[in-house]
């Protein structure tokens, strides 16, 4: 009977263990038109896991915690996929197809963490100033703009974890100036026009030694 119930255990607790760190935060939007157009995104980058129970949390700037949302039975985020929740207010999160809902919303000096069913914190994010923020590192130091959004930065590899927001989120779209260390730009290099003194040279080069061909054409 110890047996079954550790292959139980191990079968149906573990791989959950082992998934649970690898799901992200991503894409954090505050306000659109009104501020209750608010979403998170999260990444799985893992094996398909089931979140059932896991939840997302906020403090306010004055710490002031309280809950985005607890994901019902059933919830399940695929391999490589990524979990929607969205403000419910005005259907929302009709219009982006959220995959959770709440009527709760994020706004300026926040922070939100994201805690495994058993409470365990697997990844949490702060912009602009706060107490006793969820955060890893440092955060991000100011609030995004109002047609801004929070993204983490996305490289070749994947996307950018280092365990500190300050470093692996950036605003989009970016301030000028504002590009963060890391982040990943794709650069077409323009094609270099040579200098029209260059082709001068040329032109006079080929020119006499034609002159010369000509010149030695006639003697002969």
């Amino acid at each position: 009977m110890k047996i079954l119930i550790f292959l139980f255990l191990f079968l149906f607790f573990i791989p959950t263990v082992i998934s649970a760190k690898d799901l992200i935060f991503v894409e954090i939007k505050l306000r659109g038109l009104t501020a209750d157009e608010s979403h998170i995104t999260i990444f799985n980058q893992g094996e398909t896991i089931d979140v059932s129970g896991f939840r997302i949390r906020k403090r306010t700037a004055t710490g002031r915690e309280s809950s985005i949302r607890v994901f019902p039975r059933g919830s399940i985020v695929p391999a490589k996929e990524y979990f929607i929740w969205a403000n419910s207010k005005q259907d929302y999160h009709l219009s982006i197809s959220a995959d959770v809902w709440s009527t709760a919303g994020i706004a300026e000096n926040n922070s939100i963490a994201l805690l495994s069913k058993d409470g365990r914190l697997l990844d949490s994010l702060a912009w602009g100033e706060g107490e006793s923020q969820f955060l890893l590192g440092s955060p991000l130091p100011d609030n995004p703009a109002k047609k801004q959004v929070i993204k983490r930065i996305r490289t070749e590899l994947g996307y950018q974890d280092i365990r500190d927001n300050s470093q692996d989120f950036y605003f989009y779209p970016k301030k000028e100036l504002n590009i963060p260390q890391g982040a990943y730009l794709k650069i077409t290099k323009p094609t270099r026009i040579p200098d029209s003194s260059i082709w001068v040279g040329i032109s006079v080069a080929i020119s006499s030694a034609l002159s010369i061909l000509l010149l030695k054409r006639s003697l002969s």
